[in-house]
């Protein structure tokens, strides 16, 4: 065997190996990058989200408030694949929106009982969205 052969043999193989590395190494970081921005965009949508149907109680206008949580909904339905949270998720933030819906509308009969469904459906879409962050950081999707 040539010296040669042998050292175009290293030079190769370890060429080829640096290219592997380097590829494979820009994929996962790709997809880490992509994992931690879904992850902060997820939370910002979710803060957004709560921030605009907590204070319920305080607010005083609300021809705008069901458009303003129907945006801030989209924001959370495109940061899940195939575009639909988890149907907790799902279900909380109907609820929410039909009761400010109902409650532009003047559709409220009884103002203590819906204060009550409120901060029920509250309560339970900020800990469906606790829980999906807190997933999302031991898992894709």
């Amino acid at each position: 065997m040539q010296w040669g052969e042998v050292l175009s043999a290293v030079l190769a193989g370890g060429l080829a190996g640096q290219l592997t590395a380097a590829f494979l190494g820009y994929r996962y970081a790709a997809r880490r990058e992509f994992d931690n921005w879904i992850r902060d965009e997820r939370y910002r949508a979710f803060s957004d989200l709560l921030v605009c149907v907590a204070p319920f109680a305080t607010r005083d206008e609300f021809d705008t408030w069901p458009d303003e949580i129907r945006t801030l909904s989209q924001r959370v339905y495109l940061l899940y694949p195939g575009g639909r949270p988890p149907e907790d998720i799902c279900r909380c933030i109907e609820s929410l929106f039909n009761l400010a819906l109902d409650r532009k509308r003047g559709r409220v009969p009884d103002v203590a009982e819906w204060k009550t469904a409120m901060r029920r459906e509250n309560r339970a879409l900020r800990e469906g969205l606790a829980q999906a962050i807190h997933r999302s950081r031991h898992s894709r999707g």
